[in-house]
């Protein structure tokens, strides 16, 4: 088991003056209707063996139920593992002690942020890689390299920091099945990263999360993401309020999901998202609806 902390910043991290630009990004993003019933295929271009699967007690019945039966075809066993609910530490080291002895080559997180951020911690600790399924496009966690723990009382903790996920998946049959507002508050905080990017770019000694300058390809598809959103958001939720896939879903659910995803890691950050953390500590405060009123704000005032 890995114990050393993942250190990415120190890597590649140069002096201010002379700073690096460094982009980041998944190895591979699939997404499409239908797509979760071939994971066991896409899991051959690594040789998996044996896949450690992590899931709610809900999606193991749900949409984790299509994961294992593609594996099964796939001729790949697994071990199931069955999240609790909070992305703590003692969440992620009791499945890494369970799942231990299965040796396994890839964890696979099927579910919403907090679970995926925790398939990535608990990959890290186990020295597999990690393929990402999420169930919601509330968010841009899946893409990402980093995970938030917190605590059990779901207080934000700490941030841990990982290689990028060797796989991610997005079904939109899933997405569009799910209740609109998630699709929202997704697009609240893909809009974010726009706005945070264009911060960093415009500013000298602006870095993204790896402590280097933003790539000119991080910058130009944050905005791409905004513009995905303007143009697109709000035909793309009417289609989910109605559980109907579109165009428009498509394109909406890449930007919450990829664009934003790589948009804020090799793009920056700014005032929205350290602004949203701290509300971690007002009980039931939705962070990536707090993100999308601070961000009408920011529209109103400019």
């Amino acid at each position: 088991m890995i114990t050393k902390p993942f250190s990415p910043r120190d890597i590649f991290a140069q002096p201010v003056v002379n700073s690096s630009r460094v982009f980041l990004s998944p190895q591979r993003y699939i997404q499409g209707p239908g797509v979760i019933k071939n994971c066991g295929l896409y899991l051959s271009l690594i040789n998996a063996k044996h896949v450690g699967v992590l899931a709610s007690k809900r999606g193991f019945s749900a949409e984790a139920a299509n994961v294992l039966q593609s594996l099964s075809e796939a001729g790949i066993e697994y071990s199931k593992a069955e999240f609790r609910g909070e992305c703590s530490k003692e969440e992620v080291e009791r499945h890494t002690n369970d799942l231990m002895s299965a040796k396994p080559d890839c964890i696979l997180a099927v579910g919403g942020g907090k679970l995926v951020d925790a398939g990535k911690c608990i990959a890290y600790r186990l020295n597999c890689q990690v393929g990402i399924i999420p169930t919601l496009a509330s968010n841009d966690a899946p893409c990402s390299s980093i995970s938030v723990l917190y605590t059990v009382d779901g207080v934000k903790d700490v941030v841990e920091y990982f290689p990028n996920p060797a796989f991610v998946i997005v079904d939109t049959e899933v997405i569009v099945n799910a209740s609109e507002r998630y699709l929202v508050a997704g697009i609240g905080d893909a809009m974010a990263t726009w706005y945070e990017a264009r911060v960093c770019e415009d500013n000298p000694v602006g870095s993204n999360l790896v402590g280097c300058r933003p790539t000119l390809a991080a910058s130009a598809i944050s905005e791409k993401c905004a513009q995905t959103l303007f143009e697109y958001g709000v035909s793309a939720a009417e289609n989910v309020r109605n559980n109907q896939n579109s165009d428009s879903v498509e394109r909406v659910v890449e930007a919450n999901t990829l664009l934003s995803g790589i948009g804020f890691e090799s793009g920056g950050l700014a005032l929205a998202h350290p602004l949203a953390n701290s509300y971690t500590e007002i009980t039931r405060l939705n962070k990536n609806i707090f993100t999308a009123r601070w961000l009408l704000w920011v529209l109103l005032l400019n």
